[in-house]
């Protein structure tokens, strides 16, 4: 290898360390390759590019940008010292101050970019694209409108899809969302289970102290020792890394969190998406990635079109109430949940009675719709709702419903004098539970007013439902012994508020 690369010298060394390998002669490189151009301020390539006699400048100006921290009025302080007063324009500033990260990168100047917004310069594309599955990669080519021509052989994954989506209501403490963590730590078994090994998966974040906190848990020795450190990060981290599956915990779960550090910008989900090669899974809470609109709102409805979504239950929200009952209770599962509540909503005669912690998504208008045949055969409905997270700091910033949606019901029902909307009392609900007529009851983890599965269940596809890609199942049990249903009645009784 040392005659060879005698004959063939070739370098490979960060920007940082050229002055230490290379003689300041000028030219005494012949052909400097410089990668990942586009997070690289210009001044860090000056070493090299004075000792070369040609250079090529190879980056994405719409991923991973520089990471300058200057307070705007250190900005505006540079500007006027280093280019206002030294008789330069404001134009020369947007194209060569090393702090004007989306204008002035090494990228930047190497494609003759104007400093206008937006402008990339005209640099050489590189068209094919060869890494990630089509429906991945298809993300990212419209968010970026990179117009790449998709030469990635179309494998799916052992898990029957290339995009998964978990919803993960989450819970804040100390800037880390321990649900995702936790979601998360149960995935992984799930992953190793259809063939990969922890080689194969890298799990990110846009948040340092949450990418901390999945490393520190997940590569803790009674988890999964075996992890790299280097698998589990910030997205910045793996900017030119890949891997099959990508696991993306986005941490952010209230309405206060900061939505807009991943939304300003398409380049932290371009990175985040093109890093998967066969398998790209989302965890986090759908309904706010949703609401923030922008970049994760169109993740979301991306994975809905062309992958699964799933929603996350813990351990608590599936443990079965009637474990200990000497009766045999029968299971309701996942698709099945659909089937009983259309057949309450048909043998109904007398009450129908839902509780359900979130009133969001398209359930409540598909309810709405119905819902009207049992009211005008006289029904009495009534539907409890309203779940108060306890790591949360205000009750304001625990309303995850949605208002269109419980004003939709509100009004419905006003036409209806029996029948009532009514929000659980201050200390909330988590409790999910349908029950018609003394007859019969379901009780267990199905959001009867805010689930995902719908479409999926009604395509009547079992692969579009699978348990090897659900963190765990969605499953009930079937009471109808009448103690419990008057039991079941006095407990709902006790969760409603005043009518409204």
């Amino acid at each position: 290898m040392k005659a060879l690369s005698l004959i063939f010298p070739v370098i490979t060394c960060t920007l940082l360390s050229v002055s230490n390998m290379l003689p300041h002669i000028e030219e005494c490189v012949d052909c400097a390759i410089i990668d990942e151009a586009g997070m690289i301020p210009q001044h860090q390539t000056f070493p090299l590019l004075v000792r070369s006699r040609k250079a090529i400048i190879v980056g994405d100006p719409l991923q991973i940008e520089p990471i300058i921290t200057l307070s705007n009025q250190r900005r505006e302080d540079y500007c006027q010292t280093a280019f206002l007063n030294k008789g330069l324009t404001e134009n020369d500033y947007l194209r060569y101050s090393p702090e004007k990260i989306d204008k002035a990168t090494t990228y930047h100047r190497a494609a003759g970019a104007t400093g206008e917004d937006g402008n990339t310069g005209n640099g050489i594309r590189l068209m094919e694209h060869y890494r990630c599955q089509p429906s991945i990669i298809e993300y990212c080519n419209n968010i970026a409108r990179y117009g790449l021509e998709v030469k990635t052989q179309p494998r799916v994954s052992p898990l029957k899809t290339n995009l998964i989506a978990h919803h993960v209501e989450g819970n804040i403490e100390g800037n880390v969302n321990q649900q995702e963590v936790t979601a998360i730590r149960e995935l992984i078994p799930r992953l190793l289970n259809q063939g990969y090994s922890l080689a194969d998966i890298s799990i990110i974040s846009p948040f340092k102290v949450h990418a901390d906190a999945l490393r520190n848990d997940l590569r803790s020795r009674r988890n999964f020792p075996g992890f790299q450190k280097d698998d589990i990060g910030t997205i910045h981290r793996f900017q030119g890394s890949q891997k099959r599956v990508i696991i993306l915990s986005t941490k952010v779960c209230r309405s206060q969190d900061n939505f807009s550090f991943i939304n300003r910008k398409l380049n932290l989900l371009n990175v985040a998406v093109s890093r998967a090669e066969e398998l790209f899974i989302l965890v986090g809470n759908l309904y706010r990635l949703e609401k923030a609109g922008g970049y994760t709102d169109l993740l979301v409805k991306h994975i809905q079109k062309n992958g699964l979504v799933f929603d996350y239950k813990s351990k608590s929200d599936l443990e079965n109430p009637y474990k200990d009952s000497a009766i045999d209770i029968p299971i309701v599962s996942n698709c099945q949940h659909l089937e009983y509540f259309n057949r309450a909503i048909q043998e109904v005669e007398q009450e129908l009675i839902v509780v359900t912690p979130w009133i969001r998504g398209d359930e409540p208008k598909q309810f709405a719709d119905n819902i009207v045949s049992a009211l005008e055969r006289g029904v009495q409905v009534k539907v409890v709702y309203g779940y108060v997270n306890p790591a949360r700091e205000s009750y304001a910033n625990n309303d995850d419903n949605d208002a269109e949606s419980e004003k939709l019901l509100r009004d419905l029902f006003t036409s209806y004098p029996k029948s009532c909307l009514s929000r659980s009392r201050s200390e909330g609900t988590n409790q999910r539970i349908l029950l018609w007529d003394n007859k019969l009851a379901v009780v267990g983890s199905w959001d009867w007013l805010s689930h995902r599965y719908r479409d999926k269940c009604d395509k009547c596809d079992k692969s579009l439902m699978n348990p090897d890609a659900q963190i765990r199942e969605e499953t009930s049990v079937l009471v109808s012994d009448p103690l419990s249903l008057a039991l079941l009645k006095e407990n709902i009784a006790g969760l409603m508020q005043e009518e409204s």
